[in-house]
């Protein structure tokens, strides 16, 4: 199925929306009928999601553009692809752009002035004791958001001599 497609069902036609940035194939599904939209991982309640890197040109930019297009959508109820249903869906998509938003001002705020590797930024924002699965999201999502901010022209990368990539700031001109 497609962006757009419709899919006949016996409690009215669903529209597929494209959704990806959590991972590049993910997709919602819409029912106008009912205003129910199947959420899939696109907003999870009280933090920022996964997002997958290395798929698609610009996951970040993309899970919040997917964000935004489902936020504007008259939803009366959210079923989300993790936790329970949701009455009041606008709040938890506009929340979770929120969040998108003060994570990718954390990750630029984690990496400061200095030159700094995705992972030295990812630590930096995870609590001492959290599991392996945890950290590796974390990575992820953070080579997403610094991804995004060098394709804005905020952030440069290069290997440094050890082949290792780092981050800085761009600055600018005064």
């Amino acid at each position: 199925v497609l962006d757009g497609d419709r899919l006949d069902s016996a409690v009215g036609d669903w529209v597929v929306i494209a959704a990806s940035g959590h991972s590049p194939s993910q997709l919602v599904l819409y029912n106008a009928d009912h205003r129910w939209l199947i959420g899939a991982d696109l907003a999870f309640p009280g933090a920022a999601p996964y997002l997958e890197c290395g798929w698609t040109e610009d996951p970040f930019a993309e899970h919040l553009a997917a964000l935004k297009r489902c936020a504007e959508l008259p939803i009366s109820l959210l079923l989300p692809g993790h936790g329970r249903p949701d009455d009041d869906p606008r709040q938890r998509l506009v929340g979770a752009c929120v969040l998108m938003e003060r994570f990718a001002a954390d990750v630029l705020a984690e990496l400061g002035s200095a030159d700094r590797t995705a992972y030295e930024i990812a630590v930096g924002l995870l609590d001492a004791d959290v599991d392996a699965d945890s950290c590796q999201a974390r990575l992820s999502t953070v080579i997403c958001v610094l991804e995004h901010f060098e394709r804005l022209g905020t952030v440069r990368s290069r290997n440094d001599a050890t082949g290792v990539r780092r981050f800085a700031r761009v600055r600018q001109a005064s």
